[in-house]
């Protein structure tokens, strides 16, 4: 996702492995799609509420010590670090591989440029740093219309507002959901009769917004 010019005295190649040591790696060429995946999956996978990518063309990374424990789910491939269980990668192709950012030695270096999968954001974590939220992947427009590679010297004018906007109506997704699900609990405990009778008010009064429409 990410195309702009990388600041001077760039890094012609990035290092990092996982906690214990028993795993090193090396990638080079500059990063891309850096983002904060809130995915199920990405969570659960390293018991955090959410994890920073980095990906890195397939053929420009390579492990230099010891051998990842590789898993394969949900047809997509994760590593692993054998013996302390760090998270490392993450594929989904052949051509490219995704780097979980903080197991970069200069992960400081490395800026995110924004949130994916947001539908599965936990509901305490409050994303407070302008950068667009997208509830999925990422859109194609805005693969193509954003850097190759952000570092900490660049700039993200211009995109508070749209955030600001995007998080505001997730905040109004979350609360209509409680809320329909705290009707559909209250509800449940009512006798059969008395939850038909509400189904066709609920239906009568739709009928009657929508005519109010036209």
């Amino acid at each position: 996702m990410l195309s702009q010019s990388m600041p001077s005295g760039r890094l012609k190649s990035f290092r990092g492995g996982c906690l214990c040591g028993a795993i090193r790696y090396e990638a080079s060429g500059q990063p891309y799609n850096i983002t904060h995946c809130h995915c199920l999956d990405c969570r659960r996978s390293s018991g955090a509420p959410f994890v920073t990518w980095a990906s890195f063309r397939r053929n420009e990374f390579r492990f230099v010590r010891g051998r990842p424990r590789k898993l394969r789910w949900a047809g997509r491939q994760r590593s692993f670090c054998p013996q302390c269980g760090a998270a490392l990668t993450f594929m989904s192709g052949p051509d490219e591989i995704d780097v979980t950012v903080c197991s970069l030695d200069n992960a400081g270096r490395v800026l995110p440029a924004d949130h994916t999968w947001t539908e599965d954001r936990l509901p305490w974590i409050r994303l407070a740093d302008n950068l667009p939220a997208y509830r999925r992947k990422r859109p194609i427009k805005a693969l193509g219309s954003q850097p190759r590679s952000l570092f900490v010297n660049q700039s993200h004018a211009g995109r508070s507002m749209t955030s600001t906007r995007q998080r505001s109506a997730a905040r109004r997704n979350i609360k209509k959901a409680a809320a329909a699900a705290k009707r559909k609990r209250t509800v449940a405990h009512l006798p059969k009769s008395t939850r038909t009778a509400l189904g066709r008010e609920g239906a009568k009064a739709a009928r009657s917004k929508r005519r109010h429409r036209k």
